[in-house]
C-alpha cells in the first residue's frame, strides 16, 4: 500500500495566509508612521548640513500608498549629499541612514505580527 498525505502542506497553507493577512494589516498600519519617523529624521540630518540652504530640510516628502510609503525630495542638493562630491564633501547619508535603521525596526515589527504561538 502507498500513502500520500498532504496534510501538514495544507496545514503550512493555512497558517502562511493567515499570517500574510495578519502582517498585511500591520504594514498598513505602521508604514505610515514609519515613513514619518524616516522623514523627520532626514529633515533634522539635512538642516544640520553646515553648507545648506534649508531647501532640502523643507522638501522632504512622504507619500503613503497602502502597503507602500515614499519618502524623497525633488532637490539636488539630496543625491550629492547622499553620494557625496567635490562640493558637498564625503557621503552624508541624511535620508539612506534614517531609512536603514527605521527598515530594520519595521521588519522586525512586521515579523513579530506574522508570529502565532
Amino acid at each position: 500500500m502507498i500513502h500520500f498525505d498532504a496534510s501538514a502542506v495544507l496545514r503550512l497553507a493555512k497558517l502562511l495566509n493567515e499570517a500574510g493577512v495578519i502582517v498585511e494589516a500591520a504594514a498598513v498600519a505602521e508604514l505610515p508612521r514609519t515613513a514619518e519617523e524616516v522623514a523627520a529624521q532626514a529633515r533634522a540630518t539635512a538642516a544640520g548640513y553646515p553648507k545648506g540652504t534649508g531647501a532640502l530640510a523643507a522638501d522632504v516628502n512622504v507619500e503613503n500608498r497602502g502597503t507602500e510609503s515614499l519618502v524623497f525630495t525633488g532637490q539636488r542638493e539630496g543625491y550629492f549629499l547622499e553620494v557625496g562630491s567635490p562640493n558637498t564633501g564625503a557621503p552624508r547619508p541624511w535620508l539612506s541612514g534614517p531609512a536603514g535603521l527605521s527598515g530594520d525596526k519595521l521588519g522586525a515589527k512586521l515579523m513579530a505580527a506574522g508570529v502565532r504561538w
